[in-house]
């Protein structure tokens, strides 16, 4: 589990402290309110549905931080069961799911701008692995290649 976490400290490092001061200060504000709302929204609803044990914790970490690696990299910490584990995983793994196939199209149908899209995709898709599907689904929202080197 040590390797797990310091892949993630690793893949965190990537985000250099010039690319986070560019995105502006409203969109940190925004993104800091929205996980922090997440999180305790998604443990309030998660208990209110009668959800027991650590997986209304999980399953928020999991929506609110960037899906199943934040799911797995807790759990320890946390003391969660292979069991809580596994359908928080699962849980993510399908809302994103339907995030990949549905955003698209309510981005659309609702008429929003490239950056409100780009905003809106990028802050609700639960799994980082899941959230580049949806904007490269969309004309509206192109997603660039990387210049070739030829």
């Amino acid at each position: 589990m040590a390797d797990a976490a310091l892949g993630i400290i690793v893949l965190g490092a990537r985000l250099s402290l010039e690319g986070v001061i560019r995105l502006g200060a409203s969109t940190i504000l925004l993104v800091t309110a929205l996980v922090s709302l997440t999180l305790i929204g998604g443990v309030g609803l998660g208990r209110a549905l009668g959800l027991s044990g650590r997986l209304p914790l999980l399953i928020a970490v999991g929506t609110a931080i960037c899906g199943n690696t934040a799911i797995i990299a807790p759990a320890p910490v946390v003391d969660a069961d292979e069991r809580e584990v596994s359908f928080a995983v699962a849980t993510i793994t399908l809302v994103g799911l339907a995030a990949v196939l549905v955003y698209p199209v309510l981005g659309v149908a609702l008429e929003l701008t490239d950056a409100g899209y780009g905003m809106w995709a990028g802050t609700a898709i639960g799994d980082t692995s899941q959230a580049w599907r949806p904007a490269s689904a969309t004309p509206r929202v192109p997603v660039r290649s990387p210049p070739s080197s030829s």
